[in-house]
């Protein structure tokens, strides 16, 4: 394939081995594809035309579902990510636990190429679609009374394949204050009052003063600082001072991050990781 040599890492140590995609942002008609290779972990960045979407996607869409920690294959061992901060944005995160390292990874995807890339998985051959007819061996006429017919086997059991539709947005309200909140909210946003046990993870009884779990107090936690206002219209890169626009995620040339994909704050120069909540930072290298 044309890309089969382009998407692979560029040290000779790792041969041809396919990068592993972290990010899949479709920006006007290129898809900015941020991969780590899961033998050296360097990072790169490719841009792909969309218009050769078809020669790109089998390779970019089967290495989607690999861990880029160990290169294990992992089609059956990944979710989506509840995430408040994503619902209205042509964003999808996914989470991927590998069952081989244990490695558990976040990845940005665009809702756009979601369909395309979910089809890449080869899921499990199902059974047989049980019929009245078809779905268990019937059993035969007994030749005479004396004769027990033989016994029914049980239906074969089908697995079910992964899924490749967006999950579907769960709004909830609080039970102190009534104020609208996502089904996976740990405080209210408006009263900042406990959902979650901080402890122990179980849900909060409307009227709890205690955890009914562990006994964990509930707490009404501060809320958090604003964000200073700004008036730019672009963002400057922190890597190669590229000016990008507004509500870009990464550079659009040196694919460095610019937004934190996990609490959405402006990335410092210089950081390798989010100064808010310490995830770790894609770094810019063009390495195409």
């Amino acid at each position: 394939m044309i890309y089969q040599a382009q998407l692979t890492c560029k040290q000779k140590k790792c041969g041809t081995l396919l990068t592993i995609p972290l990010k899949l942002v479709v920006k006007e008609d290129k898809l900015i594809d941020v991969a780590r290779c899961s033998k050296c972990h360097d990072s790169y960045k490719f841009i792909l035309p969309m218009n050769e979407k078809d020669q790109w996607l089998p390779l970019v869409g089967k290495a989607y579902f690999q861990c880029d920690e160990c290169g294990t294959a992992n089609e059956d061992n990944w979710k989506f990510a509840k995430d408040i901060m994503l619902v209205n944005t042509p964003l999808v995160k996914t989470i991927t636990k590998c069952k081989r390292c244990g490695k558990e990874r976040a990845k940005i995807i665009s809702r756009s190429l979601w369909e395309g890339v979910a089809a890449q998985i080869k899921a499990p051959a199902p059974a047989a679609a049980p019929t009245p007819a078809a779905s268990a061996p019937a059993a035969p006429v007994p030749a005479a009374p004396a004769r027990p017919a033989p016994a029914r086997p049980a239906p074969a059991r089908s697995v079910a394949a992964p899924p490749t539709s967006l999950p579907p947005t769960t709004r909830l309200k609080c039970p102190s204050c009534g104020a609208a909140v996502g089904a996976d909210a740990k405080i209210c946003p408006k009263c900042r009052i406990e959902l979650v046990c901080d402890k122990c993870g179980a849900r909060i009884l409307p009227g709890a003063k205690f955890c009914g779990a562990c006994g964990d107090p509930v707490e009404k936690m501060e809320a958090p600082p604003p964000a200073a206002p700004t008036k730019a219209k672009t963002i400057t890169c922190p890597a190669c001072q590229e000016e990008n626009s507004i509500d870009s995620s990464f550079c659009a040339v040196c694919g460095q991050e610019l937004i934190c994909d996990k609490c959405h704050r402006l990335i410092r120069e210089g950081a390798s990781w989010c100064s808010y909540c310490g995830d770790a930072v894609t770094k810019g290298k063009l390495s195409i």
